[in-house]
């Protein structure tokens, strides 16, 4: 079995709380050029998923798997393939309890750059909550010299939890830079969730510059200060390249 390329952890315009250049049809349509099999979709608390999007994807070769970025106390975690619809899910999930109602053997748990400077990252509650969590992310955004991900790559062999590479991405430069290779089968949301939970994933990465990590925030920063004027009139995505800021290799976590 071929391992399926995955990332279960982009954002699109249609979140109602961030802000994102790609819709989830333009983020599909590059998904497809860049030989994705799996994405989900994760704007902030609402599900970015319905029967036409998933035909539309599949249409693609994209297998689309219903996902958000849950605030739980304040803290994001991704909820993918969960029985989850419609929006403002962080008034239905907002407590850690609550979270563990849903938890089941179709549902992917995640916990995302739990340990990045921010204040919506898992830090001291992954551990008190680890039991909820089914593996950890390794996200794009680190460098060689500054690598946010080590301490959740030593969390991770620790517990004895997967890596899971994701892009995170909100804008398309930041796409196709971290992903993840499954060996599962590409047709069956059960068959990728039950894969990375039981460790047959690698996360697969390609550091940023220093100057790349600086972009990064930057755009964001400006996006979100002119998100009323891009909501307007939102600029298409841009002809499709590969993202390429840094020549540098990919680096291939040790799911071990």
């Amino acid at each position: 079995m071929s391992p399926i390329k995955c990332d279960l952890h982009v954002h699109t315009a249609e979140d109602p709380e961030d802000v994102a250049e790609m819709s989830a049809r333009e983020l599909i349509n590059v998904a497809a050029k860049l030989g994705f099999d799996v994405l989900s979709i994760t704007n902030h608390n609402i599900v970015t998923f319905d029967d036409e999007l998933k035909k539309y994807a599949w249409r693609r070769g994209i297998l689309l798997l219903p996902g958000s970025e849950i605030s739980v106390r304040g803290k994001h975690v991704l909820v993918i393939n969960s029985r989850l619809r419609g929006n403002k899910l962080d008034k239905r999930i907002g407590t850690f309890e609550e979270l563990e109602k849903i938890k089941d053997d179709e549902t992917l748990i995640i916990a995302p750059h739990p340990f990045h400077r921010a204040r919506v990252c898992l830090g001291k509650s992954l551990k008190e909550n680890l039991h909820l969590f089914d593996a950890l992310e390794a996200s794009h955004f680190y460098s060689q010299h500054i690598n946010l991900n080590e301490k959740a790559e030593r969390y991770a062999r620790r517990y004895g939890l997967p890596l899971v590479g994701t892009s995170d991405a909100h804008f398309f430069f930041q796409f196709g830079r971290s992903f993840s290779l499954v060996e599962s089968e590409k047709d069956d949301p059960g068959s990728v969730v039950a894969a990375v939970k039981a460790g047959r994933v690698e996360s697969v990465t390609r550091p940023l510059t220093i100057l790349g990590m600086g972009k990064v925030l930057l755009w964001l920063f400006l996006a979100r200060l002119l998100r009323p004027v891009r909501t307007r009139n939102r600029q298409r995505v841009p002809a499709l390249k590969i993202p390429e800021d840094n020549p540098q290799p990919l680096r291939i976590v040790d799911k071990t």
